[in-house]
């Protein structure tokens, strides 16, 4: 009978974190041409061009509170370093 641990799982043999094969962060991860363009976008905005940051330059002065939260959480999933693979997604998520 094999020994349990703990947790309850069965050990394996060599089942040590270094043996396992992991990635780590996004090392492997991809990114949609949408995703790399929402990265670009944000990181050549001025950090105060909230609206810019979200896309809704053109409409600023007409936009509701409504239209912001849906273009802001658009935006974070967009570059948020889990979802999206970019070297440069974890910058664009701490405007």
């Amino acid at each position: 009978m094999p020994a349990a641990t703990a947790s309850g799982a069965d050990s394996k043999p060599n089942g040590t974190a270094k043996s396992r094969d992991h990635n780590q962060g996004n090392q492997d991860r991809k990114y949609t041409v949408e995703q790399k363009s929402a990265v670009l976008r944000v990181r050549r905005c001025s950090p105060t061009a909230f609206y810019d940051i979200l896309g809704l330059e053109e409409v600023k002065t007409t936009v509701t509170d409504t239209e912001i939260k849906k273009a802001y959480r658009k935006l974070s999933l967009l570059t948020h370093p889990d979802k999206n693979g970019h070297e440069h997604a974890d910058e664009a998520l701490r405007w």
